[in-house]
């Protein structure tokens, strides 16, 4: 059967094909809009499909009690002197409770020379809990006690405050995700006599030596060091020691500022010099170094009338105090870990033009802004 012939009136020229293309146009976006909605559906399907799981895990938190558990052992050893066996009592649980938290642990056997006795063995824990990144966050303490004549000599807060605190927050920190290998450096060697009249501390001259020369990478890959000593004074004063770097120093004032600690950490407190191993590391060049310490113990005067002598005691230390520095130290290493990837980051991405970053930017201009991150 024929079919009648349809009249189509001609346009302008060109106008048909547009017709065309406007009718194609809208059948295709018909079809993109099947598709979305079908790839929608889809989506939603296999999201109602999959459980949510638990939420995330809350950051462990530094543990006060836990932290007094240490100083309460390691006093138990009783002295703790170079070469003795309570050094080596208190170097067993040391070791015992970093590898219990799954860190690789050496024991680093340095030879010391001394004038009046010859060479000595000090023996320091160096414990690495490894990160996304190989560069490390260096926490270290000194273990060794000094010796006092006829006297069991403990030296609760003078050097099991810091192991103490140092062995807690690497406890805290294994349980966290690490942007930056963590290593625990506990010192032995630092309550021995000077050598000389620069060297006061002989056991982190020693390992500073060790860490500069034969650890992998040297110094170039310790972005930052902190130093912690008599941290559990009941009338906590922390020192803002004055060849600490400042910008990394003030990290931990404005956590302290920001956790409602500023008491301890005292914003208008002048800068002083604090007498610590960490003056070894600067003086062998490494300048991203800050300790935290009290200088002050039993009254306003360095170094205090209870410092090296036999009331320096479990019952004269402060569980709290404990708990208030490894608050604040674990806020502030979160942050200046936080601070370093940012700055990685941008090394590493197309925007970073000025190739890799200068020593890792571990260590920022002494003449940025002192006052603290912005």
């Amino acid at each position: 059967m024929c079919q009648p012939k349809m009249h189509v009136p001609r346009g302008p020229a060109g106008a048909g094909r547009a017709g065309c293309t406007g009718a194609l146009s809208g059948l295709l976006d018909g079809r993109r809009l099947l598709v979305f909605l079908v790839l929608g559906a889809v989506v939603l399907t296999a999201c109602e499909s999959v459980p949510e799981g638990p939420p995330p895990a809350a950051l462990s938190t530094f543990s006060a009690s836990d932290a007094w558990h240490h100083l309460e052992t390691l006093t138990g050893f009783g002295s703790r002197q170079t070469g003795t066996r309570g050094a080596a009592q208190a170097r067993r649980y040391l070791r015992k409770r970093l590898e219990a938290l799954g860190a690789d642990v050496d024991e680093v056997t340095l030879r010391l020379a001394s004038e009046d006795e010859g060479p000595r063995e000090l023996r320091h824990l160096v414990a690495t809990l490894p990160g996304e990144s190989s560069d490390r966050l260096v926490l270290a303490a000194s273990y060794d006690s000094r010796a006092l004549a006829d006297v069991e000599f403990v030296a609760a807060n003078a050097s099991a405050s810091g192991p103490a605190l140092v062995l807690e927050l690497a406890r805290a920190l294994s349980e966290r995700s690490r942007p930056y290998t963590i290593v625990v450096a506990l010192v032995d060697g630092d309550a021995l006599p000077a050598t000389g009249p620069d060297a006061q501390f002989s056991g982190s001259r020693s390992l500073a030596s060790w860490l500069s020369e034969e650890a992998a990478g040297g110094f170039a890959k310790i972005r930052l060091a902190v130093f912690f000593q008599q941290v559990a004074d009941p009338e906590l004063s922390i020192a803002r020691d004055l060849r600490s770097h400042p910008i990394y120093r003030e990290f931990f004032w404005k956590a302290a500022r920001d956790l409602g600690r500023e008491s301890y950490f005292a914003p208008g407190a002048s800068v002083e010099s604090v007498d610590a191993g960490h003056v070894e590391f600067i003086d062998r060049g490494l300048l991203r170094s800050v300790v935290i310490a009290d200088p002050r113990f039993g009254g306003p005067d360095v170094p205090g009338r209870y410092a090296g002598s036999v009331e320096d005691t479990v019952e004269r230390c402060s569980r709290d105090s404990l708990g208030i520095v490894g608050d604040v130290a674990l806020e502030a290493l979160d942050r200046i870990a936080a601070r370093l990837v940012r700055i990685d980051r941008f090394y590493s991405s197309p925007l970073g033009t000025y190739g890799p970053a200068p020593a890792r930017m571990a260590a920022p201009s002494l003449s940025e802004d002192e006052s603290g991150p912005k």
